[in-house]
């Protein structure tokens, strides 16, 4: 869920992207998705992992920590208020768009 680092540590410098440097323009795309994160009042790991809980394309979301408060952040993402509307957003400022399905 965290793109191989960068939607967990943000556009830090050294940022990794699929395990890989970061390329200036998915360093961009992830400080317009910090600035939406900040508007919406939810950290950008936050975020990227209750995308990964509710998109539908998604069957198994799996993270590791060695840190008890990062695991208990993940569960906390599963109640995280952002709607279909707030997913939208994020996504145009990434550079993409996602439909969530209607119930």
């Amino acid at each position: 869920p965290f793109a191989g680092f960068i939607l967990a540590t943000g556009a830090v410098p050294d940022a990794k992207y699929n395990y890989s440097p970061a390329s200036p323009e998915v360093i961009a795309a992830v400080q317009r998705l910090e600035a939406v994160c900040a508007q919406k009042g939810v950290s950008l790991p936050t975020a990227a992992m209750a995308f990964s809980y509710r998109h539908p394309g998604i069957d198994v979301t799996v993270v590791a920590s060695g840190k008890p408060k990062r695991i208990a952040a993940w569960i906390n993402a599963m109640t995280v208020s952002l709607t279909d509307e707030d997913f939208a957003e994020l996504l145009r400022a990434a550079g993409g768009q996602y439909v969530l399905p209607r119930a």
